[in-house]
């Protein structure tokens, strides 16, 4: 049976009570992830990338900070201190999960698969730490971030698909390139029909694989759905390339 009485306190305690748990470089990292978001914004993925990481340095050493107290806080009679930690440890880690998952699609885009599958494992594994603090420390077996979860468990699984496609989707979108290339300076009309139906049937092929392995919503098939668009347009068939869009 538990008792009642509240644990005496020395003046220390109270002291530390009041102090936050851990120190943390939150400043720090805001002020990174706002100049990587507004890279990312600007197409420069690589540059964002790197200030992610950086970004990302800052709050797993905090996280490491905070996993050393929490070690000490369990065997501790001072339950604010307790409490304190472990919401540290789950701002922290939430941070980490969405930089990461962030990380993984700017790494999509560039395509680094590798880098981006290892991105979204990692995002995956901090969920499920925190799952599993819940249930150890803070004594909560509700599964309110099952959602999470399963949202990386699916990017993961789309990943694998996109990386075993990109290298045909990457070869066909050079085709059509070299195809549209030809096209500005053949001048026989003929010659020039013939290579944009071959240009039309290209394109048709790379979304439709796109839309079979990234998804109908990525952003990679909106832009060859523009191209299609733009192609239609270059020809003066402007109904055709409104239906396209």
């Amino acid at each position: 049976l538990s008792s009642p009485i509240s644990p005496l306190l020395t003046p220390r305690d109270k002291q530390r009570e009041r102090q936050p748990a851990v120190k943390t470089s939150r400043d720090e990292f805001m002020t990174l992830k706002h100049i990587a978001a507004n890279l990312a914004s600007r197409g420069k993925e690589s540059e964002a990338l790197k200030t992610y990481t950086r970004a990302l340095r800052l709050m797993r050493n905090d996280l490491s900070k905070i996993k050393k107290n929490m070690k000490n806080a369990l065997e501790s009679t001072i339950a604010s201190m307790q409490t304190q930690l472990c919401q540290a440890w789950v701002e922290v880690a939430s941070e980490i999960a969405e930089i990461r998952t962030t990380m993984a699609i700017l790494s999509e885009r560039t395509g680094d698969y590798e880098s981006a599958i290892k991105s979204c494992e990692e995002a995956r594994i901090v969920y499920q730490s925190y799952a599993n603090l819940k249930r150890k420390v803070m004594m909560d077996n509700k599964d309110d971030n099952d959602n999470q979860l399963e949202q990386m468990e699916h990017m993961l699984e789309r990943l694998a698909l996109a990386k075993a496609s990109y290298s045909d989707r990457k070869l066909l979108h050079q085709e059509a390139v070299h195809v549209k290339r030809r096209i500005s300076s053949e001048v026989d009309p003929d010659v020039k029909e013939e290579l944009y139906d071959q240009l039309f049937n290209l394109l048709a092929t790379v979304l439709e694989l796109e839309q079979d392995s990234i998804g109908k919503i990525h952003p990679q098939v909106a832009d060859t759905i523009a191209i299609i668009a733009q192609v239609h347009a270059d020809r003066d068939e402007l109904e055709d390339s409104l239906e396209t869009m």
